[in-house]
């Protein structure tokens, strides 16, 4: 079992679409459900059903706490954990030019 956060675009839909290839079972999480879906529908056309979405934001507690109980009630154990999410809460990036 793989848990992806962010897997809708780019690296994280490639990391699922290989998991899912090669017979895993993939979790795509995010905070919109109308994409996680889309994604869902493709990887699961190619494969015997292994893509599974949820709706949460990483960046909440309580929304943690809900996606560990939901793929808790699903499977036996936990895998893989790809953290694909991004946030900028941390402020604005300072080039490293400007930290000499």
């Amino acid at each position: 079992m793989t848990l992806i956060t962010s897997g809708r675009l780019g690296i994280g839909s490639w990391i699922a679409e290989g998991f899912v290839r090669g017979g895993g079972k993939v979790y795509i999480i995010g905070i919109r459900e109308k994409n996680l879906q889309g994604v869902v529908e493709k990887l699961n056309d190619s494969a015997l059903r292994k893509a599974l979405n949820h709706v949460s934001d990483v960046t909440i507690g309580e929304d943690i706490k809900q996606l560990v109980r939901f793929v808790d009630k699903r499977e036996d154990s936990r895998g893989v954990l790809v953290n694909d999410a991004s946030n900028y809460l941390l402020g604005p990036r300072i080039p490293h030019e400007a930290t000499l």
